[in-house]
């Protein structure tokens, strides 16, 4: 089993990109699930509570920290709230993520993870294998509200939890895989007001949830642009193996545009539930490649 730079053991990451068989082009796409193999990693980093000790169950990381250059790392052993002020930066060296709370048992505590930010500077910046932007392992129920700018060379936000998972972003977040992945959840509600933008082979917004609802709201200023191939704006699937329920509503309010191969505006695959996806007047959806 793969591990995280706390050297804690993780379930396998599930691969971000999986593309065979018949499709329907345009807005909504059919696919089938690859199967892919699990690297074993070992990253042996000890969480060194960069932002100070935890105490009352919370922890604030301030500016005096910048830049950062470990990221920010904690295994804590109850629940969470992490406050990450404006003002904050966060370089990580190469291969490491900008902010990794992976939890010390699976699915038994809550992560409640706040960055605010009031300028158009890049706030996290990562670069290098396995380096994502926020990375959140073992979680039960976590809610993350996301203000700042995120420049990753893997996945943007990417969040394993078993319980519900809420996200709401406002902040830029451009990615080499996908913006922002969720995996695992019980139910999932994402609101995007900000800018994603994917360059490599990832997806705007790309969610496995076994059981559970899942619901997308891109709003009237919020963005996905993705220009790899398979780069499908907003992408929901089930896990490998796995028989989901749950219904999934999506509204797009704001712009989707695809510029790669086989890049969906919206793909759906194995949802035993209900599927409804609305566009107000404001939304529009382009898929550019072939």
């Amino acid at each position: 089993m793969p591990t995280g730079r706390s050297g804690q053991t993780l379930p396998c990451r599930q691969p971000r990109v999986e593309r065979v068989g018949l499709r329907r082009r345009w807005l909504l796409a059919s696919t089938a699930i690859g199967i892919a193999g699990c690297l074993v990693l070992s990253l042996p980093v000890s969480a060194t509570n960069e932002c100070g000790v935890i105490s009352s169950n919370q922890v604030i990381c301030t500016s005096a920290g910048n830049n950062y250059t470990g990221g920010i790392t904690y295994n804590p052993t109850d629940d969470l709230t992490m406050v990450v002020q404006d003002g904050v930066t966060i370089t990580p060296t190469s291969g490491n993520e900008g902010i990794d709370v992976t939890f010390s048992s699976s699915n038994l505590f809550n992560l409640d993870l706040r960055l605010y930010d009031s300028d158009a500077a890049t706030d996290i910046t990562t670069s290098g294998f396995n380096a994502e932007g926020i990375f959140i392992g073992r979680a039960h129920d976590t809610t993350l509200v996301n203000q700042a700018d995120i420049a990753s060379s893997d996945d943007g936000i990417e969040i394993h939890a078993e319980g519900a998972v809420t996200i709401n972003n406002s902040g830029t977040i451009t990615s080499r895989y996908s913006g922002i992945y969720v995996v695992g959840s019980k139910s999932t509600s994402i609101s995007n007001s900000g800018a994603i933008e994917t360059t490599g082979a990832g997806r705007g917004i790309f969610v496995r949830s076994p059981v559970g609802d899942v619901t997308v709201d891109l709003s009237e200023i919020g963005t996905i642009d993705t220009s790899g191939s398979d780069g499908d704006g907003i992408y929901i699937t089930k896990l490998l193996s796995v028989q989901t329920w749950g219904d999934v509503d999506i509204s797009v309010a704001g712009i989707i545009a695809t510029k790669g191969y086989e890049a969906d505006g919206i793909s759906l695959h194995g949802i035993d539930g209900h599927a409804i996806i609305m566009q107000p007047g404001t939304g529009f959806i382009k898929t550019y490649g072939d």
